[in-house]
């Protein structure tokens, strides 16, 4: 056996690696729907995220949602009472991702944190669900659905 040609493939190995990480940190996904498919990952990927959020603003109140990370914009959508936008992404392997929503009504606006891979690593992995009402944004767990992280409204919203 050589162990000398164990050496020279090391390299090549590891860009092979670094390559696959850059590509597992983009947004997969952007869907306007209330339906949950899963895919199987790949054992070698971080687990895929679906960020979802309910417009539960009541009264037929449209809610603006515009969503960005460092690498990706996704647009803004409207949504109305009782409507859901989700979209899907991997974890980059540095565990840095980080979304931040613009959100808007017709009584209040809004710059919220909905992912911070640091931060919910442990409440939602997988799926994060967050339901905007009249006093603020809610953030639920994902294993019991139970509000642990509440945003409200800036003090200089429309109301």
């Amino acid at each position: 056996m050589n162990i000398q040609s164990g050496k020279q493939t090391f390299p090549y190995f590891s860009l092979l690696l670094m390559i696959s990480s850059i590509e597992a940190s983009t947004v997969d996904d952007r869907v306007q729907t209330n339906n949950n498919g899963s895919e199987p990952d790949n054992i070698f990927e971080p687990p895929r995220t679906t960020v979802r959020i309910y417009n539960n603003l009541e009264d037929g109140t449209q809610l603006s949602v515009h969503c960005k990370s460092k690498d990706d914009d996704l647009g803004p959508h409207n949504l109305a009472n009782s409507q859901s936008y989700d979209w899907k992404f991997r974890v980059n392997y540095m565990g840095t991702t980080l979304f931040f929503c613009g959100l808007t009504s017709l009584e209040a606006t809004g710059t919220f944190t909905i992912f911070d891979a640091e931060r919910d690593e442990a409440r939602c992995q997988t799926n994060c669900n967050w339901r905007v009402k009249r006093d603020g944004v809610h953030g639920y767990t994902e294993a019991k659905g139970i509000e642990d992280i509440f945003f409200p409204w800036p003090k200089f919203s429309l109301k």
